[in-house]
This record gives structure tokens, C-alpha cells and sequence, in this order.
């Protein structure tokens, strides 16, 4: 049986009045596909991809191919309302402020600790394990996320593991880097800065970062069979 992406090709012949050069009996050939027509885009970045690139330049090369694609902002409210069901089970006690110690601490790497103890109490399926110097052996580029979460009920790695992960979290030290929200989040005054490009400033750090968290997510789709994920960007 054919596959049903095979290339089959089509005979077409053209008749002509020219009978000397008797064109009708040169057939041209003409080649149908039912399949996605190539595209000049990022492949993989696994071990055989077609299209080897190094760390940074896959990072340019995402960031120019999401531009346009990425759409916000959204009020919390509305974002949980669509996206998370209600627990059935009650809710823990939520402190004042459970982020405190996480501003407190000026670089990245220490507010990992503090963040991860702060979501643990909410998470009680899933392990937050700080990842940020461990990379994924399996990826070619050896992409590390900060954050990772697992899922308890099977063995927890201490390492970025793209396969495993449920989701993962990013930590910058530069707020409003990569977006930048509308003062006044209304839908009128989102679409208005999706259509300006002011949502995502086209600064270089910015198009660094949405390059990065470009490559977080095709990495962890190229391994896991998903419609969607969520991830989280962490600014302060």
C-alpha cells in the first residue's frame, strides 16, 4: 500500500498544431503531494537534526520565527478562570506575601530556593527541583531550564529532563525585558499593543529571551505527545 505522504507524479500531455516537433508526445511532468509543503524554519534541536545550529544562533533564529506570534496580556482573573479548573479539595492558607524572601534576594540563583519553597505548599502532585545548573543529556544544545516541575507519581530526575518536565519556570533579572504589558489591561488596549509591537520590545535582550523561551518549548514538545503547555517567566 502507498504511504500516504509518497510523491506520486502526474503525466500531463500537450497537444500542438506543430507537428515537426511533435510535442504531444513529450509529456511534462508535474509532481503532487498531499504533504505540509517545506519550510525554511528551525528543525530540531536533537542529536540528528537537518539543521545543526549552536546555542545562540537557534536563539536568533526563533526569535525571528515567533515574532508576531506572541499574544497578551491577559488579566490573572480571566487566565485562571479558562486555563485551571477549581480544586475540589480545599485550597492551603496563602500567607501575605509568600514571595517576600524571593525580592529580597537581588541575583537569580537566590531566589530559586525561596521561590521553590514558596509554590511547593501548592503543588501537592508535583516537585519543584531547582535545575538551573543541570542540564538535559539527551538534548543536543544541553538546555537547562531554571525550574522544573515533576510530576510525583513517577521517579523525580535532578536535572532538566525535557521528557519528564510538567512545566518550567525562567528567572530574569530585568523586568519588562522581553514584554512589556499595557498600563491599563483591557482587551482594546492589548490588541492595540500586539498590533504596535510594543508588547514585545524589539531590543536585543528582548528578542534573546523570547528566543529562549522559544526553545524551552519546542524542546520539551519535540519529547512529549501535547497540544499545549504552560511555562512561566519570572521578571523582577
Amino acid at each position: 500500500m502507498p504511504n500516504s505522504h509518497q510523491v506520486q507524479p502526474v503525466v500531463r500531455r500537450q497537444s500542438t498544431t506543430t507537428s515537426s516537433t511533435q510535442l504531444e508526445h513529450a509529456p511534462q511532468l508535474e509532481f503532487a503531494s498531499d504533504s505540509t509543503p517545506a519550510k525554511k524554519k528551525f528543525g530540531s534541536n536533537l542529536a540528528y537534526t537537518s539543521t545543526p545550529q549552536d546555542y545562540e544562533t537557534a536563539r536568533e533564529h526563533l526569535s525571528d520565527e515567533m515574532e508576531g506570534r506572541w499574544v497578551g496580556a491577559m488579566p490573572v482573573k480571566e487566565f485562571l478562570n479558562i486555563f485551571l479548573s477549581t480544586a475540589s479539595a480545599p485550597l492551603p492558607e496563602i500567607p501575605e506575601n509568600p514571595f517576600q524572601e524571593v525580592q529580597e534576594n537581588g541575583s537569580d540563583s537566590g531566589r530559586y530556593a525561596p521561590f521553590i519553597d514558596a509554590i511547593q505548599q501548592w503543588m501537592p502532585r508535583l516537585e519543584a527541583v531547582n535545575t538551573s545548573n543541570r542540564e538535559d543529556t539527551s538534548n543536543k544544545l544541553k538546555l537547562r531550564t531554571d525550574i522544573s516541575i515533576y510530576n510525583r507519581d513517577q521517579p523525580i530526575p535532578d536535572r532538566t529532563n525535557f521528557s519528564q518536565m510538567e512545566l518550567w519556570i525562567e528567572f530574569k533579572n530585568n523586568d519588562g525585558a522581553a514584554f512589556q504589558d499595557p498600563s491599563d489591561i483591557t482587551e482594546e488596549s492589548c490588541r492595540s499593543a500586539i498590533k504596535s509591537g510594543s508588547f514585545t520590545p524589539a531590543t536585543k535582550e528582548g528578542r534573546s529571551i523570547r528566543g529562549q523561551l522559544s526553545h524551552y518549548a519546542g524542546a520539551l514538545h519535540s519529547v512529549q505527545f501535547r497540544n499545549f503547555s504552560f511555562s512561566m517567566l519570572v521578571e523582577t
